[in-house]
């Protein structure tokens, strides 16, 4: 099954990535270059970036990463 973890600290980071969970980091602290060098998969500017249509695609089976392409 899919899973993907969205956390904006660098705590909530480095426990997605050590339970083996792609993480999208949330702009808030950090900058998308801080937040890849954690390890992030991406970052978002914050929340609002995950609208309806994108959740809707990856909850149809689409697989998370279609909510960025």
């Amino acid at each position: 099954s899919d899973c993907v973890v969205f956390e904006d600290s660098r705590s909530g980071v480095r426990a997605g990535i050590a339970a083996g969970v792609p993480v999208v980091g949330i702009r808030t602290a950090m900058d998308d270059e801080q937040l890849r060098e954690l390890g992030c998969a991406m970052s978002l500017a914050d929340w609002h970036a995950l609208d309806d249509a994108l959740l809707s695609r990856w909850l149809s089976g689409e697989g998370w990463m279609s909510l960025f392409y």
